[in-house]
């Protein structure tokens, strides 16, 4: 769970995750949270077989008051899923798990 804390606006909020399947096939539901309640209509679902990597990416449009803050959440439904991320390779920089991106637009 990752948290941010905003201004009065609307905030354009993408994240993208890298998901691996490691140990048996799985689902993943991944939602936004905003001050700690879910976000209507914001989950995805991701079915994965065993050994299959992903990414889940998707885009959130919000309007946020000052103090606001949003958070990821996720869950597995059999938990052999886990968010994946790999160490840097030779001149290949490391892959995270998850990145957040969230830029006011208006």
């Amino acid at each position: 769970v990752s948290k941010s804390r905003y201004h009065v606006g609307v905030y354009t909020t993408t994240f993208s995750a890298q998901l691996l399947a490691d140990t048996g096939a799985d689902t993943v539901h991944m939602w936004l949270k905003k001050n700690g309640t879910n976000v209507a209509e914001s989950a995805t679902k991701q079915d994965l077989s065993n050994n299959q990597e992903t990414v889940m990416t998707i885009n959130f449009l919000n309007e946020l008051n000052a103090g606001d803050y949003l958070e990821l959440a996720w869950q597995t439904e059999q938990g052999d899923a886990v968010l994946w991320a790999t160490g840097s390779v030779g001149n290949i920089p490391e892959v995270p798990a998850v990145i957040i991106t969230s830029v006011q637009v208006r």
